[in-house]
């Protein structure tokens, strides 16, 4: 818990300090969602009917409670289950352009840091340049089971600030992790001796 209240502490002073509206997106003059349309709408007795959901159930974009639930686990590293997560499993982690709290700096900080099979030959990959419609839509790297994304334009709220870019980032990562799973099943099954397409 203290360390978690010098965390706001600091997110707070850098927040004051910058000016900045949110460190989420350090271009923004509001903080995502001021209006609290998305709590509206997810509250909505006819959202709540459409989606099946419990209408004695609230909806908080930012509950104090599950706040003081997870104090105690927020500032402790997960990096070490990743580590064997990648061994088995395939990892997509994208952060926004402008994101000033959890960017691309902070989490190279810590990929850089793995004790992973390929973290060195992640970490001298510069990334490749991706397009939508033709325009720079960020950059990715990728290796063995890790991929990194970039989403320019962007702040911590990647799918409100690039809806666009966000689907075709998950469309083409799924794509991907799709064939390379088809792929090793059937290399596998020709291993064995016996031949099977795997459609």
């Amino acid at each position: 818990p203290q360390a978690v209240e010098m965390r706001s502490k600091l997110i707070d002073y850098i927040g004051t300090a910058s000016g900045l509206a949110t460190l989420l997106d350090i271009r923004r003059t509001a903080e995502y969602d001021p209006g609290e349309g998305v709590q509206q709408l997810l509250n909505s007795s006819e959202y709540k009917t459409l989606m099946q959901a419990d209408p004695r159930v609230e909806y908080l974009s930012c509950s104090s409670v599950v706040e003081k639930v997870l104090a105690s686990d927020t500032m402790k590293s997960a990096s070490h289950l990743l580590e064997d997560i990648l061994d088995v499993l395939p990892v997509l982690l994208y952060q926004g352009q402008f994101d000033g709290q959890d960017g691309v700096a902070s989490n190279n900080a810590w990929i850089s840091d793995l004790d992973w099979e390929y973290s060195r030959d992640f970490s001298q990959l510069e990334g490749d340049l991706w397009f939508v419609n033709d325009t720079p839509a960020g950059w990715n790297r990728s290796v063995s089971t890790l991929t990194q994304v970039m989403i320019r334009n962007a702040g911590h709220m990647v799918p409100t600030d690039q809806p666009q870019a966000t689907q075709q980032m998950f469309d083409t990562w799924i794509e991907t992790v799709l064939q390379l799973t088809t792929q090793a099943k059937a290399n596998q099954v020709q291993q064995s001796g016996v031949y099977v397409e795997v459609l």
